[in-house]
């Protein structure tokens, strides 16, 4: 054993176990003083044998164990009965892990046993022991009592307390009978009674109790009868829990409830409640009116309700409920549709609380079918006001601007500060030098619209050419109260137009031509060349190492590297010549009026000037280089499709030969930078 292994294994003799090693044979090698004490007869018949070979009867999950371990595996047992071969029956709790050495081999296993039988049995007389106490916590009261078989309290809490009982309470040997109240009917009474003497359990049971000065106390009782081991009745035991705040507040809840639904019937408004543990629904008084129906008409039961909720709000509105579950007192909010009387929607919104008891939802739900929609009219509104492209001003009848939405103030170039109160025609006075000016005192008091192309002068005094509409709103006496200006900036809806041009064919990141754009170009270049009789180079280049770029710079760096790659193409080639990229880190080049012979001139030119290193704006160096793949017309093909696609296919030979090289021709040849190869 190595140091480390012998000082683990004396510290571990202090401990309250017992523990042994046995070699990779399962032979006994060392074994602490407790495990002697405890397993002497099993040391006499193990020594210097196997555990399996001396047939000592051990629990089979120890040789299991030993055995895993043997295999690096560490095994824990948290109880297991075994009978000592003295005969004693024991409970043990025991662990097996491999016994390594200096090395960290496995020499073999080191077995530690705890006697846990006296913990499992003061366990066991502790759980007796609780369940007279679980008992009274399960019954849950503010005081606790016991009855004997003659029904006389033999032990009762807070004995005369007047926190509890508001007067004088019983008396130990005091009959139960003398605390049910003269107030109950005496019916009430002889049931109570029968169960008392029937040896049932009861809950809930209330009586009531007159005090001195004149005041009602209730009390709620829960008991269980009990039984001695032969099963003679011994009496009850039981808790008991003032209630009297209890009653008084559902009293007053119920005066609460009946003013409640007076007011909501006179709103408009209905109440209703839902049962989230049974899925039970009520609806109260007014639910019917306020969906058109007649009083009385809908049956307050949640199959009405179920029946009246729209498909597609269900299982939202549902989830909402589930998710109040439990969270008593929380105030929340949500909104379904309902079928009304005559077979439409109506939109519910419905607020409400969580009871205390937190699963009983108590809501109040009201029609706002109007209300949506004219909320919706609203925003409908808002919307193209706020996103239309067009400049909107809205003016009062005097011509003051009482509303302006963003693309106005854009167009205009002015704050929205300098354009709300202005006069609309001093903002759009027509420019000196394009129009005759607009006559605004006979628009201003005309009730007919206007349109017509303007020029007008933009905050920075250029002029430009809009066109304009202006459309009064009239009330319902055909009275004009508002007038709707709307601006149509053609100066720059032509810009936009030339600018959109530009960008269908350009690539957005590098300004090179995009794969429209050598689409066409291939075709005029197939055209020119098959009329001319004249050949032509196509060279598909891809990026070798780009992704690293962007993995280890970020997506940034990679950008700036794909401009800098296009700028250095660019340069490189002749102004007939066309550099494309088709995306990502994929160009074409077209060489005009090239045979194989000057395309790979060019090829080798593009290997080196691509592996000639880059410092990025981040301070970091872009590395890349290219594999790139030729085809020349015609004789590799007389169509765009022919020619790309061979392209393609060397260009990945060239990846396969290695990178940093170019593909020509059917035959492989890789050519690499600075190698000429018909020099």
């Amino acid at each position: 054993m190595n140091p480390a292994s012998q000082s683990q294994f004396d510290l571990a003799a202090q401990l309250p176990v017992a523990m042994v090693l046995l070699d990779r044979d399962l032979r006994l090698t060392l074994a602490t003083p407790r495990w002697r004490a405890e397993h002497a007869a099993l040391l006499e018949r193990v020594d210097g044998l196997t555990m399996l070979a001396a047939g000592i009867d051990v629990p089979m999950g120890w040789l299991r164990a030993c055995q895993r371990a043997l295999l690096g595996e560490e095994l824990h047992h948290p109880g297991e009965t075994w009978r000592r071969p003295d005969g004693a029956q024991r409970c043990l709790r025991w662990w097996a892990r491999p016994w390594r050495g200096e090395f960290q081999q496995i020499c073999g296993v080191m077995l530690t046993v705890e006697d846990i039988t006296q913990e499992r049995e003061n366990a066991r007389a502790l759980s007796e022991l609780q369940v007279r106490t679980q008992q009274y916590a399960r019954l849950g009261a503010d005081l606790f009592w016991e009855l004997d078989a003659e029904f006389r309290f033999r032990l009762v809490s807070a004995v005369n307390s007047p926190d509890f009982w508001n007067s004088t309470g019983p008396v130990l040997g005091e009959h139960a009978w003398g605390l049910l109240s003269s107030q109950q009917l005496l019916p009430e009474l002889a049931e109570q009674r029968a169960v008392l003497e029937a040896h049932l359990p009861f809950r809930d049971l209330v009586t009531e109790r007159r005090l001195p000065n004149g005041e009602v106390q209730w009390l709620s009782w829960n008991g269980d009868p009990r039984f001695t081991e032969a099963g003679r009745f011994d009496g009850y035991i039981g808790t008991t829990r003032d209630i009297t705040q209890r009653q008084l507040t559902q009293h007053a809840l119920q005066l609460s409830e009946m003013r409640l639904s007076m007011a909501l019937h006179a709103s408009g408004h209905a109440l209703w409640e839902f049962d989230l543990a049974t899925g039970h629904a009520t609806l109260f008084a007014g639910y019917a009116e306020m969906l058109g129906y007649e009083s009385g008409w809908l049956l307050p039961s949640v199959v009405t309700w179920d029946s009246m909720l729209h498909p597609d709000d269900r299982e939202a509105v549902l989830t909402v409920f589930r998710g109040l579950m439990g969270r008593g007192g929380e105030v929340f909010e949500t909104q379904f549709r309902l079928r009304c009387h005559g077979g439409g929607w109506c939109s519910v919104r419905c607020r409400g609380m969580v009871a205390p008891d937190g699963h009983h939802l108590v809501c109040v739900n009201a029609d706002i079918t109007a209300q949506e929609d004219a909320q919706l009219r609203e925003d409908l509104a808002a919307l193209v006001f706020g996103h239309v492209q067009h400049g909107m001003v809205v003016t009062d009848i005097t011509g003051l601007v009482i509303a302006a939405n963003q693309a106005f103030t854009d167009i205009m170039e002015m704050e929205s500060e300098a354009v709300i109160g202005a006069p609309i025609g001093e903002l759009l006075a027509p420019a000196e030098a394009h129009a005759v000016p607009l006559d605004w005192s006979k628009m201003l008091a005309s009730a007919d619209s206007w349109e017509g192309e303007v020029w007008h002068t933009r905050g920075s005094g250029e002029t430009f050419q809009a066109w304009m509409t202006v459309t009064p709103l009239l009330d319902d006496r055909k009275r004009v109260i508002r007038r709707v200006f709307l601006l149509t900036d053609l100066s720059r809806m032509k810009h936009a137009r030339s600018e959109l041009e530009v960008m269908a064919y350009q690539d957005a990141l590098t300004g090179l031509a995009n794969r429209r754009q050598l689409d066409a170009r291939l075709s005029y270049t197939l055209a020119h060349a098959r009329r001319e009789k004249q050949p032509f180079a196509l060279i598909m280049l891809d990026l070798d190492g780009f992704k690293l770029v962007n993995d280890t710079s970020g997506h940034p760096a990679g950008d700036e590297l794909l401009v800098a790659i296009g700028r250095r193409l660019k340069a490189l080639l002749r102004e007939v010549d066309l550099v494309a990229r088709l995306g990502g880190d994929e160009f074409v080049l077209i060489l005009e009026r090239a045979d194989i012979a000057g395309a790979l001139r060019v090829a080798v030119k593009v290997l080196e000037i691509i592996a000639n290193p880059l410092l990025l704006s981040n301070g970091q160096s872009g590395r890349v280089t290219a594999s790139l793949g030729m085809a020349e017309y015609p004789k590799d093909g007389d169509d765009s499709s022919s020619l790309l696609s061979l392209a393609d296919r060397r260009l990945y030979r060239a990846k396969a030969a290695g990178r940093n090289c170019a593909v020509f021709d059917e035959s492989g040849e890789v050519i690499h930078p600075g190698r000429f190869p018909l020099d």
